[in-house]
């Protein structure tokens, strides 16, 4: 009869170690691949922030072009009869001006990159914009709008001059993106004024 091999304690030794040693390099491995993985966050933080505020500036790049082509009864009637939506209030004087704004929630910015190839890759990237139209005026002796206004001088009876008077109308377009990058929240403004 053959006498069972015995087990050397070296061979066992040997065997524990490789466990321990592969659980070490595991772990390792991973706090790499971690640290790692924040450093690339890192670097993505910053382009995220450059490609959306690109995409608001894009934007604003448009409604500016827009303000300047609008038909100027449009924009006397504080409406758009092209069929496009392109209202911007019917707010008269400076004073509260958010509070006569045309709202656009949700209004499409453009696209952020997307994880998948196709015509349809890529994510909406959407933001608020307010809309103002503002009507510089000079009511009586006292200059409603100082900011676009200060120039008219009161005439000899005390009365100030207003635009109707000279015959221009003016009118002051005015458009406030409200975007989030992160956590924090960001706005870009455009004006333009029309006269007539």
């Amino acid at each position: 009869m053959k006498r069972a091999a015995k087990a050397s304690p070296i061979a066992n030794q040997r065997r524990g170690s490789f466990l321990v040693e592969t659980t070490i390099s595991l772990f390792v491995l991973v706090a790499i691949a971690i640290v790692l993985m924040d450093a690339s966050f890192n670097i993505l933080r910053p382009r995220t922030w450059t490609m959306k505020t690109n995409l608001v500036d894009a934007y604003l790049s448009q409604e500016v072009a827009l303000m300047n082509s609008l038909d100027f009864d449009d924009i006397a009637a504080g409406s758009d009869t092209s069929g496009v939506t392109t209202g911007w209030g019917a707010g008269t004087t400076s004073t509260a001006v958010l509070a006569n704004a045309v709202v656009l929630n949700g209004t499409p910015m453009g696209k952020m990159p997307g994880f998948t190839a196709g015509p349809n890759n890529g994510r909406d990237y959407t933001a608020t914009v307010y809309r103002v139209r503002i009507i510089p005026q000079v009511s009586g002796t006292t200059i409603v709008n100082s900011a676009t206004a200060a120039d008219f001088e009161q005439d000899a009876a005390g009365q100030a001059l207003s635009l109707a008077d000279t015959g221009v109308n003016c009118y002051e377009l005015q458009t406030h993106v409200v975007y989030t990058v992160g956590n924090d929240t960001y706005v870009k403004t455009r004006s333009v004024i029309r006269s007539q």
